[in-house]
């Protein structure tokens, strides 16, 4: 491959040069011509060497060859990330969640205001919806560091795969190849000799796995991750009365993402309907991932873990799944959950709570009974145990409970999100 320079221009500097150093003729060998048609059926090509070395000069050959493409960043700086990919509201959440910006409060930040490393994702998102079918990145990773260059090349190379595109990337790092796994290598040295290796590679290989442990934890490690969650922790007593247990896991020995399980009911409950429920079902109230090392499986990881340590029903209910199928995916089983929000009881009752006097109060906690009365239902059945309790039980609860100056407190514990609701029978303990 020749790189030509200029040898015309009028230049004095030009010419100074030139007969500084004798040059005359106008092309430089960079290195010989290669076939590069290894790439034509390749899903995933890497181009690595030095600065200098001629990757960029193979990189437009192979553009200009085999029909690649640049995809420009294209983005509205102060606007959130949710609508700047200008496109329908399901479809942008599901290609946010698709390269790891799966985060409530993620989807509300702006480009500008994302890492360096979130803003690369973003740049995948983009591509993925661009309609082009063969793209090229030049300088790829060049502003990350090695542990999100490295996350970020496995997340690319997962995305990729599950799509139609085709792929080549050009990075001065020679680290990435166990974490971007590419179908074709093209490798330069400081001298620019080239070698090309073929690869078997299917992304089944898992690099993670001498970096990560789950292991058990404390209410003190679930603090931090507070930011990342569309809702505030449970106290330290209450899920100490839930029977809460705390998992970690550790990337390189930190801490970077959690779960937590508890019980349906306190540990002290005396009904025998209700104990039998808390002896059979665990329900996940938390699994939350740093935003470092999203889209490396830390949630199946996490979950294996549950299941190692608990051999009930493990249950949860999720607002990211409406969108994100990551429970579908660990093997959870979708349950019937009935969004409440649109009922005509829940709109007067809501209505009511709007006045502090005995006659809301009432009407709220007969709500909040039907609600516990529905729960404790759904419990028994997905556990298989007949229905001992009636709403009138759950009511006195709530009246024992809740006082007229706990209207508000009412009013966020009814206030309804939509989710999907899944389980997994974990009793016989088959993984």
């Amino acid at each position: 491959m020749k790189k030509k320079v200029d040898l015309d221009s009028s230049s004095s500097y030009v010419k100074k040069i030139q007969n500084m150093f004798g040059i005359t003729n106008s092309e430089r060998i960079i290195y010989d011509d290669v076939n590069l048609d290894l790439i034509k059926d390749a899903q995933i090509t890497c181009i690595s060497g030095p600065s200098g070395s001629g990757k960029s000069l193979i990189g437009r050959t192979i553009e200009k060859r085999y029909g690649y493409s640049k995809v420009p960043l294209k983005v509205e700086n102060e606007i959130p990330i949710i609508e700047s990919l200008n496109v329908p509201f399901e479809k942008s959440l599901y290609y946010l969640n698709m390269v790891g910006l799966s985060e409530a409060y993620l989807y509300l930040t702006p480009y500008e205001n994302l890492s360096t490393g979130q803003q690369f994702r973003y740049y995948l998102a983009q591509i993925l919806l661009s309609g082009v079918s063969k793209v090229l990145i030049d300088e790829f990773t060049s502003f990350l560091d090695r542990d999100t260059a490295q996350i970020v090349s496995y997340n690319l190379q997962k995305v990729i795969r599950k799509s139609e595109l085709s792929i080549v990337v050009i990075t001065t790092n020679d680290d990435l190849e166990k974490y971007l796994q590419p179908d074709v290598h093209v490798k330069l040295n400081e001298f620019s000799k080239i070698s090309i290796i073929k690869n078997n590679h299917d992304g089944g290989n898992y690099p993670f796995s001498s970096d990560i442990e789950v292991v058990n934890g404390s209410y003190d490690d679930i603090i931090p991750f507070e930011q990342y969650h569309y809702f505030d922790n449970p106290t330290c007593d209450t899920l100490e009365r839930y029977g809460g247990k705390y998992y970690c896991l550790k990337y390189k020995n930190k801490i970077l993402g959690v779960a937590v399980t508890s019980y349906p009911y306190p540990n002290n409950v005396s009904e025998v309907s209700l104990k039998n429920i808390n002896s059979n079902l665990r329900k996940i109230s938390r699994i939350i991932i740093h935003p470092q090392i999203r889209g490396i499986g830390a949630t199946k990881l996490l979950f294996l873990k549950i299941l190692q340590n608990e051999k009930k029903v493990i249950f949860v209910r999720s607002a990211m799944s409406l969108y994100h199928p990551f429970l579908n995916k660990l093997n959870m089983k979708e349950n019937h959950y009935h969004y409440f929000g649109n009922d005509s009881d829940f709109i007067q009752t809501m209505q009511s709570l709007n006045s502090k006097s005995h006659k809301a109060w009432q009407k709220g906690v007969n709500y909040l009974s039907k609600l516990m009365y529905k729960d404790y239902i759904n419990y028994c059945t997905i556990i298989g145990s007949p229905v001992l309790i009636n709403q009138s039980f759950f009511l006195n609860v709530a009246e024992d409970t809740f006082y007229v100056d706990d209207i508000e407190l009412i009013k966020d514990v009814i206030y309804p999100i939509n989710m999907k609701e899944y389980f997994y029978d974990n009793r016989k303990g088959n993984l």
